[in-house]
Parts: structure tokens; sequence; C-alpha cells
């Protein structure tokens, strides 16, 4: 997009005009509108509606779109405009988010590092600008301040828990990108505790790579969703079938799951049999696919249909689709 003219002394517009243009813009995503409505929102003064919408563009792809603001925002007092605008549009209710971005995107491009660190620091109690927090690490960053980017990132993380995770994700990959692997560990599990769930499998992810299968088995036996998936892969990669039935038997579905795909692998049915009979739903199921696959379809349905009625709806699925293939003589389903 072409470099915008400077800019005009402040004039009334059409405001139906510019109506029109932003349903098209942000609506339609029609972006061939949006140097048309910036233009008019430039020479209005109307800094603030103009950095938004370069923002959507920017976001769309176009991402020279807010290199149209540069030359309308190049002296003191048009820039201190565009910023005071945007500090008071995201007082309002409903419009912090595209405030916040815009005024993020506007300092960042002006080098105003500090006024960047200071809607990052989430003092007297309140969460700070995460967005500021995003646009901050990337000056120090590119002042060589890796570490100090590092802090501002974690802690912005800190102070806003699972929300805005993006802000924890970078913090962690220049924590790895720097070395720091026992902290970046560190924060991942926080995040995961406190719901981020691409943390936890990070987190899980970063335990296996790194061999310490202790953490993982305590993350697992904590709740960990992707522990307790990674550590029953891993277990039945191995062959540890002593340790994959201990959690199976207490209650792991997942590793139960693996346990019952590694016996029905092995063609160990009569294990499988004793399993399902106990109520493993992954067992019953691998056992009803070993014998649809030895033609004992009648079998396989009374083990789907005895645990669909202990409430295994995949079970009563796969019985469904024995059903309508017409696998099944006339009432053995509910046999």
């Amino acid at each position: 997009m072409e470099s915008a003219s400077a800019p005009l002394p402040a004039r009334s517009v059409d405001e139906g005009h510019i109506g029109y243009l932003r349903g098209l813009l942000f609506t339609l995503k029609e972006f061939e509108v949006f140097e048309e409505l910036t233009d008019l929102l430039i020479a209005a003064s109307r800094f603030d509606e103009a950095a938004i919408a370069a923002c959507f563009v920017a976001d769309g792809g176009y991402v020279d779109a807010l290199a149209r603001l540069d030359q309308p925002l190049d002296t003191p007092e048009t820039l201190a405009l565009a910023i005071a605008q945007l500090e008071q549009r995201g007082a309002v209710s409903g419009e912090y988010e595209e405030a916040a971005n815009a005024l993020a995107e506007l300092l960042y491009r002006h080098g105003l590092l500090d006024q960047l660190l200071t809607r990052a620091d989430p003092g007297d109690g309140t969460a700070g600008d995460h967005f500021a927090a995003m646009r901050a690490a990337d000056v120090l960053i590119e002042r060589q301040r890796t570490g100090e980017a590092i802090d501002v990132l974690l802690a912005q993380s800190a102070n806003s828990g699972a929300q805005h995770a993006e802000v924890g994700q970078r913090a962690v990959a220049l924590l790895l990108d720097t070395g720091r692997f026992e902290q970046a560990l560190a924060v991942l599990c926080d995040r995961a505790d406190s719901g981020d769930w691409d943390a936890d499998e990070q987190c899980a992810r970063l335990l296996v790579e790194h061999g310490r299968l202790r953490q993982l088995r305590a993350r697992a036996d904590s709740g960990s969703w992707h522990a307790r998936q990674l550590l029953s892969s891993l277990l039945a990669d191995r062959s540890d079938f002593v340790e994959l039935r201990e959690r199976a038997d207490a209650g792991d579905v997942l590793a139960a799951r693996r346990l019952a795909e590694a016996l029905a692998a092995n063609g160990q049915e009569d294990e499988l049999r004793r399993r399902a009979a106990t109520g493993d739903r992954a067992a019953a199921q691998y056992l009803a696919d070993l014998l649809i696959a030895d033609d004992e379809t009648a079998q396989a349905a009374c083990i789907l249909q005895a645990s669909s009625d202990a409430g295994d709806l995949l079970a009563a699925e796969l019985l469904d689709q024995l059903n309508m293939e017409g696998n099944l003589q006339p009432n053995v389903s509910q046999n």
C-alpha cells in the first residue's frame, strides 16, 4: 500500500460514507477500501480509528498497513494526539482490546520503549497490558537486551494466568533459546497447573525429551492429561506392561487403552477377556475387534452389548455399526 500524504487540517467528513467503508472493511473484509477509509479518518484527525483499521488489515496479511500512519504521525503533536485518543478509547468498555493493540503497535513503531514498559507493568494490582508487554519485548530483543525481554514477559505471564497464553509461550521459547531449561520448565508447569492446556502438553513433551521420567510420573499422578498420555505411550513402546497394568488398574483410562492396544497387537485374547469382564472398556473394544477379525461377530456383539449396558457410548456406537453393516443375526445384539 502507498504511504498517505501529509495530514490535512481536521475537517468534517461524511459519516455515512465512513460507516459504509467500515462495514466493507471490518464485516466483509474488503481490504481494498482501507486506503480510502484511512485517508478520510486521518484528514479528520481521527488517528485512533485509523490505527485500529490498520491493525485489522495487518492481521489480514497486509503487513505494511501500519506504515500508512507513519507520515501523518511524524510530529510529536500528532503522535501525542493519536496516543491520547487510543488511551481514551481503551477506557471504554468493549473497546480495550482493539485500542490497546493499536496503541502498542504505534509505540513500537516509534521506538517508545518507556511507554511500552509502563503499560506492560503489572503494578498497582492490575494485570498489565499484554500487547505492550509483547511489543516491549520486541524492542528489547532488537536492542540485544533479551534478559530484560524475558523478565517483562514473565511478569506479564505470571499476572495473566491462563489468559493471553501467547505471552507465556514466548517467554518459554526465549528461555529455551538462551539455555535456561529449568526455568522454562518451571514456567510451563506453573502455567499448566493454572489451566493452560498447551503449556501442559509442552511441559510433558519436554520431560520426555529430557528423560525426566520421575517428574513425568509425578505430573501424571497429579492429573496432567498430557503427562498420562505420553507416559502410557512410553511404557507401551518400552513393553513395560507391569507399570502399564498398574496404572490401568488404578483407573488411568489412557493407560488402559494403550495396554489393550498392546494386548490386541500381541493376540493376547485371554487377558483382554479378563479385563473386559472387570469393566475395562478399552479391553472390550479391542477384544471385539479381534473377534470380528476372526468372524466371531456374534461374540463381539455380546462383548460390546455388555460394555454398552455399563454406559460405554463408544461400544454402543460400534454395536450400532455392526447392526447397520448387517453382520449380526436378527436380535443378537439384544441377547
